[in-house]
């Protein structure tokens, strides 16, 4: 997808930010108990959606990186993803080695991947800037899509740094990130502001239904500035997704397979 994560970022946010707002004026009166709920059914679309991308694009990012490990070809660590033995050859390119990963990934089990390489990226045998505790980070991060609210698993998510910048700045084609600094500052500016996030980022590129809530939550008095935004393009929420990565259940050590072929 084209989209900019940057831009999808700031829409997270915003959405949980009027979340909060429309509970914290309360729901008396039907038009804001109307907001509110309209709020609350944008929201789960869009976390679920964003929650969907960001699993997908940390399964195939963490099993692209064991190609950096070289102690990973040997027997006893070897992982095949269907007949591709991507871990270990440091020729297979990151781009090769993602699109392996999203075409064989009826054949693997994601939740049994990040486990087995959790404790391959804590040894001490990845050349500088690959692999190591970066990365064994990620990878429990990751195991939280399985049973973590999708909120903080996207905030968690985002917040991420690998060995050499942000953990988003990785080419898998689900979404697009023009600018680390950007992404950066942004990031920075929630961490550091006291205003409301909407006084800075209302006019950035926000989905339809969105730049809609805001505006009625404007004309409802909750203190939301003007929206002088103007939408252009697809975005996040007008994006037509296709349906989310399929992953299997059968990935296996090759030293499993070895254990199993000999019992």
């Amino acid at each position: 997808m084209s989209v900019d994560i940057t831009t999808v970022i700031k829409e997270f946010y915003l959405l949980e930010e009027l979340h909060a707002l429309c509970l914290d004026e309360g729901n008396d009166y039907l038009a804001k108990a109307k907001l509110a709920d309209d709020t609350r059914e944008v929201r789960e679309r869009f976390n679920t959606n964003l929650s969907n991308t960001l699993r997908d694009y940390l399964n195939i990012i963490i099993i692209g990186e064991g190609r950096h490990g070289k102690h990973l070809a040997s027997p006893a660590f070897s992982f095949k993803v269907g007949r591709k033995n991507i871990f270990g050859v440091g020729t297979i390119s990151r781009s090769a080695s993602y699109d392996i990963v999203r075409k064989e990934a009826e054949n693997i089990d994601p939740k049994s991947a990040i486990f087995q390489l959790l404790p391959a990226f804590l040894q001490r045998r990845w050349s500088p800037g690959y692999g190591g505790g970066k990365w064994a980070e990620i990878a429990k991060v990751a195991l939280l899509q399985f049973d973590t609210p999708r909120e903080i698993f996207i905030d968690t998510v985002i917040n991420l740094q690998h060995n050499t910048g942000t953990v988003l700045n990785k080419s898998t084609e689900l979404f697009d990130l023009p600018s680390t600094e950007v992404l950066k500052d942004e990031l920075n500016y929630r961490a550091v502001t006291k205003e409301p996030l909407y006084k800075r980022w209302i006019r950035s590129n926000l989905s339809y239904e969105t730049r809609s809530l805001y505006r009625r939550a404007q004309g409802l008095g909750l203190g939301i500035v003007p929206d002088e935004g103007v939408t252009e393009g697809e975005t996040f929420l007008e994006h037509r997704f296709e349906p989310s990565i399929t992953w299997g259940k059968t990935f296996i050590l090759l030293e499993d397979v070895k254990k199993r072929r000999s019992a």
